[in-house]
């Protein structure tokens, strides 16, 4: 059994070098190279990843990234016990290893943070420490280079909270959501949205290669909480309910990918245990935050697909309580086996 595992993980991760070797630049790793062979010193998280961009020589620079992503996959498939499992991660592989990790540009470092942040949830076996690791890495990342991560780090908190709390601070966590939105500045609520239509809009005044047709713009202005809320209900639905706008193989393989991602968590809310609650924590923080601003599904896919090592945990735990496994000697093409 322990030969069997090895080889799947071996497959997938030869799957994951032939994918990242073999694509192709994508618009922010182009936009980060022009910056740092230009030498133009700028501010932001562009700017930073390009100095740590003109940091490295050229030509070890593919290697760096390529131990980066390995060491990102390896993370995740480390568990692998079926040849289910091993389906279920080798369709998930394929975002990260396309979209986000196959090239030099902010989701690559971010891969550290995550990979250090999901080691550490994996060993830790005392929540409220694992909590801190993982604010811990998502503040360095937020600090350095995406500030938005420190909303996605509060949600974290506020989701891990809301389980711990009694049926009447739960209520009461709940019902504050609305005196907070409330209470919210109009200026960051646009701050929130509108990078969207400013992305979209950007991207249909060039045309050719930068349009996608995925993308969608906020169906009203941001004026206030009830215009974000209708903005944050369209999005929600055409990010995670796709196929139901633009129906097409990329859009089907997404949805699944999100699909899947969706039901290891409820799965693991039902049933998995503390730590694995934890990462569910905060795959639900970067979802909730994402729909606030994703202006396209590749986006979105790409985003979500940093977060594969937490969801990799969830996934182990359901393959752990359900050892599916595929055999040809049963009349059934699935059937469930004791044992692990």
């Amino acid at each position: 059994m322990v030969r069997k595992a090895s080889l799947l993980q071996i497959m997938i991760l030869l799957a994951f070098s032939v994918l990242s070797l073999s694509g192709g630049a994508s618009p922010d790793s182009e936009r980060i190279a022009e910056l740092a062979e230009s030498g133009i010193e700028r501010g932001g998280s562009y700017g930073l990843t390009a100095q740590i961009h003109a940091m490295i020589p050229g030509s070890i620079l593919p290697l760096v990234v390529y131990i980066v992503g390995f060491f990102f996959m390896l993370l995740c498939v480390r568990n692998i016990r079926t040849p289910l499992h091993a389906c279920v991660m080798l369709l998930l592989i394929v975002p990260p290893s396309t979209l986000a990790i196959d090239n030099f540009q902010k989701d690559l470092l971010l891969a550290p943070f995550v990979t250090f942040a999901a080691l550490m949830l994996g060993r830790e076996t005392r929540p409220v420490l694992a909590v801190l690791w993982i604010l811990l890495a998502y503040s360095l990342y937020a600090a350095f280079f995406r500030s938005y991560y420190f909303i996605i780090a509060g949600f974290f908190v506020y989701f891990y909270f809301f389980r711990q709390s009694s049926n009447f601070v739960r209520f009461l966590i709940v019902a504050s959501l609305p005196l907070i939105l409330m209470l919210t500045p109009v200026e960051f609520l646009v701050a929130l949205q509108e990078p969207r239509d400013t992305v979209n809009t950007i991207r249909f005044l060039r045309g050719g290669s930068e349009i996608s047709r995925t993308m969608f713009w906020n169906p009203v202005e941001i004026e206030g909480p009830f215009s974000f809320l209708v903005n944050y209900v369209y999005a929600a639905l055409r990010l995670n309910l796709s196929v139901l706008f633009t129906l097409g193989l990329k859009e089907l393989f997404l949805a699944a990918n999100v699909a899947i991602y969706f039901f290891c968590a409820l799965w693991t809310y039902r049933h998995g245990r503390e730590l694995e609650k934890i990462a569910c924590d905060l795959f639900v923080g970067h979802v909730v935050v994402l729909m606030m601003f994703e202006p396209d599904l590749g986006s979105y896919a790409r985003h979500l697909s940093c977060t594969l090592p937490f969801a990799a945990i969830t996934i182990c735990a359901y393959f752990e309580a359900h050892p599916w496994r595929i055999s040809l000697a049963s009349n059934r093409p699935f059937h469930k086996m004791a044992g692990p």
